[in-house]
């Protein structure tokens, strides 16, 4: 909304991806906070929200924007209050998973990269230098949801 707002110029109004009625409430109440006239159009799945600027958009309530940002990003890990079905979800790991194994390396605006950068470290070489014997490739997860103690297995 920032974005839509900031951009004078531009278009006046836009169409949201559809959502589901919790996110679409949230969006609405958002909308007031940005000075926006909203408004829902389709039917259910594909409901979605429009947002078209009015003469006082630019003019932000910034504590009505932190307070409903608060609201919707708290609770049991929904992602909008009032969220159910046809939430985006995490994806799902199984027992023994290595997470992590495929990530792309950080690149060099990375704090923790100009952090092992200004300490002498450089691409390629193992952290702790040359002749330590510091790791080589970057660390691996291995998933572990059984309630068992780490290393112990059911017999």
């Amino acid at each position: 909304m920032r974005e839509f707002v900031a951009n004078i110029g531009g278009r006046q109004s836009i169409a949201l991806l559809p959502m589901n009625k919790g996110s679409r409430k949230i969006v609405h109440e958002l909308a007031v906070a940005f000075n926006l006239k909203s408004g829902s159009k389709g039917n259910d799945p594909r409901r979605y929200v429009t947002l078209t600027k009015t003469t006082r958009s630019g003019i932000i309530n910034e504590g009505k924007v932190r307070a409903l940002m608060k609201r919707a990003t708290r609770g049991s890990g929904r992602e909008f209050e009032g969220q159910k079905k046809g939430r985006p979800r995490m994806p799902e790991h199984y027992e023994g998973d290595e997470v992590g194994k495929e990530a792309p390396a950080v690149g060099e605006s990375n704090i923790g990269f100009k952090m092992l950068s200004s300490m002498g470290w450089s691409e390629g070489v193992k952290i702790g230098g040359e002749s330590s014997i510091g790791i080589e490739v970057p660390l691996t997860a291995v998933m572990k949801k059984s309630r068992l103690g780490l290393g112990a297995t059911r017999t």
